[in-house]
């Protein structure tokens, strides 16, 4: 609390006049102690940190910088904005830092990459590191810092209009080959119709309307593409649609929704980190916080170029993942700092995240089903204890065999329920 009343105090001139407690009528407790003649003077005592020496450093280094404070030690106006007081040398009030040195380094990452700065976007950054400091070419330095912070780039995604080159179909060549077909369902009843279906001639846009009864078969829309359709135009090379149950015969099948990325293929280098499907917990334990999971793995070398809009990447020989990705999935590594990552996540026999168990902190015991079971809490590889859950001894035990369950006490402490596997 001094400290924090040291720095506000700092900027007034002020003094300090001491004040009889029989004229002192609001005093506290401080005030009217006895006055010891033993006492002498505290001593106030300043922080001096390390990266202000490393500060001043850059400053003896740097021979511009050296040539503007001996001219300012001489005369405090020979260079507008700049001012050296009680050794320090600032500009509008901000401190100065030299080229020389790491100290740039220093201070972006202590406002970046620190609590204090939380992984802030660019825009934030550069406005916190320009309250208390300055050099020149500071926002180009602080956007390229954020850009290349590796923490920002694994855990951030990036929000564009479209996460690779659009490839639109081509234009046919002849008139009736390429069609395309919809329905547009919702319509009020009409002579008992309730479906329009529509079959578009790709080249001249000519348009077909076919109106049908709800429900209706596929049988239904294949007699009527017959009967206004193929008598007229024959039938077409390719037909594209949109996945409808009637085409399908039962629900059609979920696409795969990319995670929108940065990079395109006319950007992506010869490094790039990679994604994989957005997964699920598929084991005994129940995660809450699978959002906070990093979004990308990697850097991983870009060893081929599949198509316009997908890559082969070179992943660890232990990877259970496909080695193609669209680009949707990747972007470019900036930067030359590269953390190592050997392996991604473990994955089951379908493709889903299988966390193994590392340590029991706690057991407990539980009704269930009346009778008394055991319930241990699990913490799971590369979890925080935080993160650990209860499960069952007996699933447990069944999931992983190999697991030697052993730990501390018996409290009813925290921790994650997981719901009990239904037999």
């Amino acid at each position: 609390m001094q400290q924090k009343w040291l720095t506000k105090l700092l900027g007034y001139d002020y003094e300090i006049v001491y004040k009889a407690g029989q004229d002192n009528k609001v005093a506290d407790a401080l005030s009217r102690q006895e006055l010891d003649p033993f006492c002498g003077a505290a001593a106030l005592s300043v922080v001096q940190t390390d990266w202000l020496l490393d500060l001043k450093q850059s400053w003896s280094t740097n021979r511009d910088l050296k040539a503007i404070i001996t001219d300012l030690a001489n005369d405090l106006t020979s260079h507008a904005g700049y001012s050296w007081h009680h050794d320090l040398l600032t500009y509008n009030g901000k401190l100065v830092a030299g080229s020389v040195g790491n100290i740039k380094t220093q201070i972006l990452q202590e406002l970046h990459g620190r609590p204090v700065g939380g992984h802030s976007g660019k825009e934030r950054t550069y406005k916190r590191v320009k309250r208390s400091f300055y050099w020149k070419g500071m926002k180009k330095a602080v956007f390229k810092f954020v850009a290349e912070c590796d923490v920002c780039q694994r855990n951030k995604t990036e929000t564009v209009a479209s996460p690779g080159l659009l490839q639109p179909l081509p234009i046919p060549t002849r008139l009736w080959t390429k069609i395309s077909m919809d329905f547009i369902e919702g319509l009020p009843l009409s002579n008992g119709k309730l479906v329009i279906f529509v079959v578009v001639n790709r080249l001249s846009k000519y348009v077909h309307f076919m109106a049908l009864s709800h429900p209706y078969t596929a049988a239904d829309v294949a007699q009527a593409f017959l009967d206004n359709v193929f008598k007229l135009h024959g039938m077409p090379v390719s037909i594209v649609s949109y996945r409808d149950v009637v085409l399908y015969g039962q629900p059609p099948p979920s696409p795969i929704h990319y995670i929108p990325g940065s990079s395109n293929s006319a950007t992506v280098d010869q490094w790039g980190g990679n994604t994989p499907q957005p997964y699920k917990q598929a084991t005994v334990q129940l995660k809450a916080n699978q959002k906070l999971a990093p979004r990308f793995y990697g850097p991983y070398q870009i060893i081929q170029k599949v198509s316009q809009v997908a890559y082969k990447l070179a992943l660890p020989s232990s990877s259970r993942i496909h080695p193609v990705f669209h680009v949707s999935l990747l972007k470019t590594k900036l930067g030359q700092q590269v953390v190592a990552q050997a392996a991604l996540p473990a994955v089951n026999e379908i493709g889903l995240l299988a966390s193994q168990p590392v340590a029991v902190l706690d057991r407990r015991l539980v009704k269930y089903r009346g009778h008394a079971a055991t319930q241990l809490l699990v913490q799971w590889a590369n979890t925080f204890p935080e993160e650990a859950s209860w499960e069952f001894y007996t699933h447990l035990q069944a999931k992983f065999p190999d697991f030697l369950p052993c730990g501390r006490g018996s409290q009813q402490g925290g921790g994650n329920d997981t719901p009990p596997i239904q037999s």
